[in-house]
């Protein structure tokens, strides 16, 4: 049986602006999941034009104004950690789900509601947006 942690590693975004606003972290806690939620420990992560653009403000309406810079047109709460594209396997199932699941191999939808935590070892989110991988032995 898999071993979780209590913290792990991760990137964390402390505001708008260049390179100096990630910070490499090794004390972050390992999230827990919801009722209808699975912990990923993560394998590979994506940086895409958005998890860039959020940092330097581009989605800005304002002149990269904090008040509206998020992708939504919303503030963005910070510290927090990014990512939008994921793979990894499900280590931990929140109450609803069956503990079957447990060892899937899932790929992450991209646009998902939940606050973005895969730029870190481990991830939650909602059952719903992930799909099973399966690779030829």
């Amino acid at each position: 049986m898999y071993q979780l942690p209590k913290v792990m590693s991760g990137v964390v975004l402390t505001g708008h602006g260049g390179f100096d606003k990630l910070q490499y972290k090794r004390n972050l806690p390992v999230p827990s999941p919801g009722d209808n939620e699975v912990l990923i420990r993560v394998s590979a992560a994506g940086v895409n034009n958005t998890d860039i653009n959020t940092r330097t403000a581009w989605y800005s309406k304002t002149d990269a104004a904090p008040e509206d810079a998020g992708w939504t047109g919303n503030a963005l709460t910070f510290p927090r950690i990014q990512g939008a594209d994921v793979c990894g396997y499900i280590v931990a199932v929140g109450r609803n789900i069956s503990d079957d699941r447990i060892g899937d191999r899932v790929l992450v939808t991209v646009q998902h509601p939940h606050i973005n935590l895969e730029f870190s070892d481990f991830y939650t989110i909602l059952l719903s947006t992930i799909f099973p991988q399966y690779s030829p032995a």
